[in-house]
């Protein structure tokens, strides 16, 4: 989508971020949305996979 301006762009970003975080579900969540993992703490911390090594960490929350 063309935009034709630099407001015009930002609330459509804005509106796709709402979307995408707030409505769309997401294979890797377990078809659940980003906002309601995040928001029920089950995300807990990623997992890292090494593509490497096949090893996987956690990623510990800063």
């Amino acid at each position: 989508k063309g935009y034709a301006n630099m407001a015009e762009l930002t609330v459509g970003l804005a509106q796709y971020f709402a979307f995408y975080n707030a409505e769309r579900p997401h294979q890797s969540l377990g078809y659940k949305t980003p906002a309601s993992v995040y928001r029920s703490g089950i995300g807990g911390g990623a997992l890292i996979a090494d593509k490497y090594g096949g090893a996987q960490r956690e990623l510990e929350a800063a």
